[in-house]
């Protein structure tokens, strides 16, 4: 079995303050020199963020709660690499941060989405939209392929 880097950082953005002052917190997943960034959705003052022990000081209430919310990150981004390897799928940044956000990407092909669309007119028809533009909605798009 090939052998592979994964790791979890947690850092704070200084150059993105709020008006309050807090810096947004991001995490970084690295796997086989690969990487991507998202934010936690969380902020901090930049006084009480620890950057060596990419942690929080747990002088204040907001510093734990913060710490808190990395360790459930680190534990549910464990168990979304477990079940990547466990379904067999490759292990990337960005599969877990799918699996992570529970993101489906999914193949979606234009002359599908076009056939959708012509759909959802039909059934608009006698409701929304009168039938002669849906004749005109229909071949127009169909004239642009």
């Amino acid at each position: 079995m090939k052998r592979t880097s994964f790791a979890i950082l947690f850092y704070i953005r200084r150059s993105k303050p709020t008006a309050q002052g807090e810096c947004p917190v991001y995490v970084r997943i690295s796997v086989n020199k690969q990487r991507i960034e998202f934010s936690l959705k969380e902020t901090i003052p930049p006084d009480i963020w620890d950057s060596k022990a990419n942690r929080a000081y747990d002088t204040e209430q907001k510093g734990c709660e913060l710490n808190e919310t990395i360790q459930n990150t680190i534990d549910k981004l464990r168990n979304c690499k477990r079940q990547l390897e466990a379904d067999l799928k490759p292990v990337t940044p960005r599969n877990l941060r799918n699996l992570f956000f529970d993101i489906d990407e999914t193949t979606v092909f234009l002359l599908e989405q076009f056939m959708e669309h012509n759909k959802r007119c039909e059934r608009l028809v006698d409701i929304d939209i009168r039938h002669s533009m849906e004749k005109s909605v229909i071949l127009t798009t169909l004239c642009r392929f």
